[in-house]
């Protein structure tokens, strides 16, 4: 057959497919439009089960005007399980081109109004989810933008979404992950880095390990460990923070690779068991942080050889800190000191500040702990390190549980690790050694009882 007739050929059968498609595609649409009445009554309903009826019906329909209802209904003052099926629809569409144009006009309208809300979150998320090649940039713009305009709310926002990426682990949510893992934000805002981090540590596939190696290259402090303990749960490997090594092990181990029956957990109760090389520790914890706070507790019962052994373990800890690490130190009793406004490197010169500045705290007053930890938010940092020797007593807050309560939501959006140490705090699980647990495990940190 000649070249003319084989092009003829292929272009009739073009035009058959088009001819084809469009009564299939105006029969959609008028189907729809018999449909959209009764759908709408479901969606509406005052019961839940009815509202997710009329959704999966609305599925059926991968139409633009289709979206346009989901969009209007499917999101607005609903109760949890209608959002989640309304994103289910939305995720289910996203690969059409036409639908995806539609809803990255509705990201373009945020990014033009400076502006994210509750409504276009599971938007992007299924944008991000998306196969098309055209929506990654708006998306991300917007997850970009949301947290330079209003970082308080975008922040909690953007970490759930995140978070729900990985309780998730589909294909799609993964790859969503993978994509928030270029946005700026990524580099810029540590709680998001570590959101973006966890939810790729929950999903239990070869593909998130492989994402995990690759980004191990670029991360470091409690991140870095975070995948570390991940990779070496998933592989029974002692290999230490080294990217070039895991990408090798990889390479060699990846066609064969299987996720272990036992899951690894991103939890904050999840405790590490790492091997991981570090230069520093802090009465025997390990310091993973780039940059710290230590609080110390000098109430008046610490007086005395408590007080003096909790100043020299400091002094370890801070004298072991690399060079590019950053401090600070805040001091709690009745009140709140704090050594310095800003994080300081840690240098010889700011080292020998510290401890002049340790060595002549003494112990007095009450035990203002939920103010010492609030203070802690203040600061760029990745980990509060907390010692105390006792109960919370005086200050804001005084109530174990209700600290813990509201230090956690306070801690969703920075995803700071909180490690406690409780110096002579009484019997296992007593009121004091309690709360430090309970602190530490809701907080991606650990507890260690000090027996003095």
């Amino acid at each position: 057959m000649s070249v003319s007739r084989i092009a003829g050929a292929f272009f009739l059968a073009l035009a058959a497919v088009a001819v084809f498609a469009a009564p299939l595609s105006a029969d959609l649409e008028k189907e729809f439009r018999a449909a959209k009445g009764p759908i709408l009554q479901l969606m509406r309903s005052k019961q839940v089960d009815n509202r997710i009826k009329g959704l999966e019906q609305l599925g059926e329909f991968p139409l633009v005007d289709a979206a346009k209802v989901l969009v209007q209904v499917g999101f607005k003052s609903q109760p949890p399980e209608v959002r989640r099926a309304a994103y289910e629809t939305l995720l289910k569409w996203s690969d059409d081109e036409d639908i995806a144009a539609f809803l990255n006009g509705i990201v373009r309208r945020d990014v033009h109004r400076k502006m994210i809300s509750d409504d276009s979150v599971p938007i992007v998320a299924a944008l991000l989810a998306s196969k098309s090649p055209d929506v990654d940039q708006d998306s991300l713009e917007l997850v970009d933008k949301s947290i330079t305009w209003n970082r308080p709310r975008a922040l909690p926002l953007l970490n759930t979404l995140a978070d729900e990426f990985g309780e998730r682990g589909e294909d799609s949510d993964l790859r969503a992950l993978a994509k928030l893992s270029k946005a700026k934000s990524f580099s810029a805002e540590f709680g998001f880095r570590r959101a973006v981090v966890q939810g790729v540590i929950r999903i239990h596939t070869p593909e998130s390990i492989e994402l995990l190696i690759g980004l191990l290259a670029d991360v470091k402090g409690e991140i870095r460990a975070d995948i570390v303990d991940c990779l070496q749960k998933a592989s029974g490997q002692a290999i230490e923070a080294d990217h070039e090594k895991w990408a090798a092990w990889w390479q060699a181990n990846k066609a064969t690779f299987a996720y272990p029956a036992v899951a690894v957990s991103v939890t904050a109760a999840a405790p590490r068991s790492l091997s991981m090389a570090t230069s520093a520790s802090y009465y025997g914890m390990p310091i993973y942080a780039q940059r710290l706070v230590f609080i110390l507790d000098t109430s008046g019962s610490m007086h005395g050889a408590r007080l003096m052994a909790a100043k020299r373990e400091l002094m370890y800890a801070i004298n072991a800190l690399d060079n590019t690490a950053a401090f600070n130190i805040i001091i709690f009793n009745t009140g709140v000191s704090v050594w310095r406004k800003q994080m300081s490197p840690a240098d010889q010169a700011t080292k020998r500040a510290a401890g002049s500045f340790v060595e002549s705290q003494v112990a007095h007053g009450q035990t203002a702990s939920f103010d010492a930890l609030e203070a802690g938010f203040n600061f760029d940092a990745e980990s509060l390190y907390f010692l105390t020797d006792g109960e919370p007593f005086g200050g804001k807050i005084q109530k174990p549980a209700d600290i813990v309560t509201v230090i956690t939501k306070a801690n969703h959006p920075r995803r700071l690790s909180i490690y406690t140490l409780g110096i002579g705090v009484g019997s296992a699980g007593g009121p004091s050694d309690d709360f430090l647990q309970t602190l530490a495990e809701k907080n991606f940190g650990s507890y260690r009882r000090i027996d003095q």
